[in-house]
């Protein structure tokens, strides 16, 4: 008997002095949650292709994925939390921030509206060439491009502002009367000063004419409503145009008053279409004619197109001066 208690005593006496930590349950895992949804063009209603959706910052910041071609998205396994997503389209950037309070499998609509195109103002002031005396009640007009039917008319000191004109390029044309017509290039990016300064009538042959084109072996005439020329000395040409083209040297520059001859090289442009592929080709021919203040008119005796067609024959092109 004493040597049990003995034995005892011992094993109770070791498991009082164990230094053995103690074992603690791991903590339960940490619930995540799908966030879903579809990204939708506000002023259409379809759905954006290739939107990049992402969250910006907190714990599940850099997550990120593109909308499918019926605009929806998954971004999975994320943490719960209220964090800000990203809506990003193609050169448009970042279209639309939105805060999400995720606490469980939540689906969402991203509807997104593209901002308003930024505008800006073109002013500026007419005068008259070489004298500088204000031309009030010129008239501005935008004739092709973004803006084009904007109009304005210049005060009595000659300025004219065009406000909230969208961004892009376009051709201003000038008028006052008797006074030749001006036209200027613009490209607006942002506010934009243009002075512009206009010469009295009948001292250029800069600006703008109409007219027709004929020639025998095709009958047809082709009318032309508009052609911008420009003058340099004794040389006349147009700005662009899409068909026809010339350019000429004027013969006797103080006899233009009554008439005087012009001379130089006219072009052509035709385009061939089916059954081949539509292709274009220009033609040219030395030409003589007759040039005034108010009438320009061209003769070729012959246009030759290089292996595309038949050349012209008395091809005649007629100008009309315009105000």
């Amino acid at each position: 008997m004493k040597v049990l208690v003995v034995v005892l005593a011992a094993v109770v006496v070791a498991a009082c002095g164990s230094d053995a930590a103690p074992v603690r349950p791991s903590p339960p895992p940490v619930a995540t949650f799908t966030l879903t949804g579809r990204v939708v063009h506000a002023p259409t209603g379809t759905p954006t292709v290739g939107a990049t959706v992402s969250v910006t910052t907190g714990v599940n910041a850099g997550r990120s994925t593109q909308s499918d071609l019926e605009g929806r998205f998954t971004l999975a396994n994320l943490q719960p939390g209220t964090f800000p997503i990203e809506v990003a389209f193609g050169v448009l950037g970042t279209v639309l921030r939105r805060d999400v309070q995720l606490t469980q499998d939540t689906t969402l609509e991203l509807v997104w509206t593209p901002a308003p195109p930024p505008t800006f103002a073109l002013s500026g002031r007419i005068t008259e060439a070489g004298a500088g005396a204000a031309l009030g009640g010129a008239t501005l007009a935008v004739i092709d491009g973004v803006n084009t039917g904007r109009t304005t008319t210049t005060a009595a000191d000659g300025t004219y502002r065009m406000p909230d004109m969208t961004l892009g390029g376009f051709t201003l044309r000038i008028r006052y009367p008797s006074y030749d017509s001006e036209f200027r290039a613009v490209r607006l990016t942002a506010d934009t000063t243009l002075d512009v300064q206009m010469r009295p009538a009948m001292q250029s042959l800069a600006g703008t004419w109409t007219g027709t084109f004929v020639q025998s072996t095709n009958a047809p005439a082709l009318s032309i409503p508009e052609i911008t020329l420009t003058q340099s000395g004794a040389t006349v040409a147009p700005v662009v145009n899409s068909y026809v083209d010339f350019s000429g040297t004027i013969r006797d520059l103080s006899a233009i008053g009554s008439t005087t001859q012009i001379t130089g090289t006219l072009s052509f442009a035709i385009v061939q279409g089916p059954p081949r592929a539509p292709t274009s080709c220009r033609g040219t021919g030395s030409f003589a004619g007759t040039v005034n203040w108010t009438r320009i008119v061209l003769t070729a005796p012959q246009v030759t197109f290089p292996s595309c067609s038949p050349p012209f024959t008395n091809a005649t092109l007629v100008l009309i001066r315009q105000q």
